[in-house]
């Protein structure tokens, strides 16, 4: 009698947490990051882009340009109360990530990772990293270059920064070559020691890609993750309104909006 009670509790315990992981994500769902680049100030529009991420119990990734935060006490301090915001299932609504040390374009053809020697590039990513730990009290472990430039030499400099295992980038102007440790996922399955490369699908630089995202639904495409790039810094309020279209129609399709950091720790399992 009593191997049979105990064998029920762990039959009910089995079952309980595979409903729990199944409520957390279903493999068949469209994972969607949202890429919010050149965060460096509390500003109006991040102030309402960031409410609507709560409102809408969503979640999105925030780039953070160094030279332009780090002299801003307010901007720091709301980076730390923000990172510590949750959805309702617990999971971080949004992550910080660093998007390079001063942003920098210098000619059109050099930018800050991009036909620039690896001095350079190794020095930004050391002010970077410093600066999250240091001031903002936490590591970054997501990358994305400013202006989505990058050469050959940056997958050399990332490698002195193993805390850094995600990296977001736009295909057409990053052509360095990733090979494992990096991986795609819509390429490849993510093993264990492989860090992730996501490619940005959609990106805009005034306003908000929402027709694109539309028309990408009417494909025959199969991935597993979306990376959607936009500049909350720069949007009117028409673009605001879009971008609750866009969370609607998203949610209507049934996706799961993910940080990338939650997306990796979600391949990782």
């Amino acid at each position: 009698m009593k191997l049979y009670f105990y064998i029920l509790i762990i039959l009910a315990a089995v079952l309980t947490t595979s409903c729990k992981d199944d409520v957390i994500i279903n493999n068949d769902k469209l994972v969607v990051i949202i890429k919010a680049d050149d965060y460096s100030d509390y500003s109006p529009n991040w102030q309402h882009f960031f409410s609507m991420l709560k409102e809408n119990d969503i979640s999105a990734g925030a780039g953070v340009i160094t030279a332009l935060t780090e002299s801003n006490y307010q901007s720091i301090v709301k980076i730390r109360e923000l990172s510590q915001l949750k959805r309702t299932d617990g999971k971080p609504l949004i992550e910080f990530w660093n998007h390079g040390y001063d942003h920098a374009g210098i000619d059109g053809k050099s930018h800050e990772f991009c036909n620039t020697n690896i001095y350079i590039q190794e020095l930004h990513f050391k002010l970077s990293q410093k600066f999250f730990s240091d001031s903002l009290r936490f590591i970054s472990r997501t990358f994305s270059a400013p202006f989505n430039r990058t050469n050959s030499i940056t997958i050399h400099a990332l490698a002195s920064y193993p805390e850094i295992h995600t990296i977001m980038r736009y295909h057409s102007h990053e052509k360095y070559s990733i090979k494992r440790p990096w991986v795609d996922p819509n390429k490849k399955k993510v093993k264990a020691g492989d860090k992730v490369c996501l490619n940005i699908t959609f990106q805009k630089v005034y306003n908000l890609p929402l027709n694109d995202v539309i028309n990408y639904f009417n494909t025959d495409k199969k991935e597993s993750y979306l990376v959607i790039q936009i500049h909350p810094l720069t949007w009117k309020e028409d673009d605001f309104t879009d971008f609750q279209k866009m969370i609607d129609f998203l949610k209507a399709k049934n996706v799961v909006f993910m940080t990338p950091e939650e997306y990796y720790e979600y391949l990782k399992r």
